[in-house]
């Protein structure tokens, strides 16, 4: 059928394949990719790296396993710094959740006698 030679010709032929779909065919498979092709095909796609796509969870998981004192620990496991790290827990100055609040001075006013 047509989806044999289209195979065939692909895997005998990833370079010829615009990128990054020829790394895909070597990688995942001519299967993988004529899946995303046919669901996908024709629509603009853009695909953020792996911690901007997935930043929110990250975050959610992260407040969820934070006990107080694995800051490091998370920081570490999800590659982040520890002062990203404090961001995301909402742990640093100026953050939401941030115990750090300034207050404003007020002015004093004299009275007069």
């Amino acid at each position: 059928m047509i989806k044999d030679a289209i195979k065939r010709a692909a895997l005998n032929y990833p370079e010829l394949l615009p990128a990054p779909y020829g790394t895909i065919v070597k990688m995942e498979g001519f299967d993988a990719l004529h899946t995303l092709t046919e669901r996908f095909g024709g629509f603009q796609h853009y695909l953020p790296k792996t911690k901007k796509m997935f930043r929110e969870c990250i975050a959610a998981q992260a407040k969820a396993e934070y006990t107080g004192d694995n800051l490091r620990m998370l920081a570490r496991e999800y590659g982040y710094s520890e002062g990203h790290m404090r961001h995301v827990l909402g742990l640093g100055p100026g953050s939401v959740g941030s115990a750090v609040v300034k207050q404003s001075k007020q002015p004093e006013v004299k009275q007069s006698d």
